[in-house]
């Protein structure tokens, strides 16, 4: 139920990655990228602290995963994981617990 082209990443660093070019530059080294989304508060346009980096193959997200999860940037070490979409997500917890 996940997109293995599509990346979720979190426990970014709002004083590091501050805009969604940031996160297209540091996703930049592995691939073409069909899209990203840095995901901000609508009121102050600061970071929530996670986005979205979608690349144009399964294979580019797989090694931007494979070098970067857990790598620190700014203060924080970052999360990534094969973004799903939410109501999938759901389901799948809703089935567990």
């Amino acid at each position: 139920p996940y997109d293995p082209a599509n990346l979720h990443v979190k426990n970014l660093d709002d004083t590091r990655i501050t805009n969604t070019e940031d996160l297209k530059n540091l996703f930049a080294g592995y691939g073409q990228i069909a899209s990203a989304v840095l995901v901000a508060y609508p009121n102050s346009g600061i970071s929530k602290g996670f986005g979205f980096v979608a690349f144009t193959t399964p294979a580019d997200a797989a090694k931007a995963k494979a070098n970067l999860n857990g790598m620190v940037v700014g203060r924080k070490p970052i999360v990534i994981n094969y973004a799903e979409r939410k109501e999938d997500r759901r389901q799948r917890l809703k089935a567990i617990f």
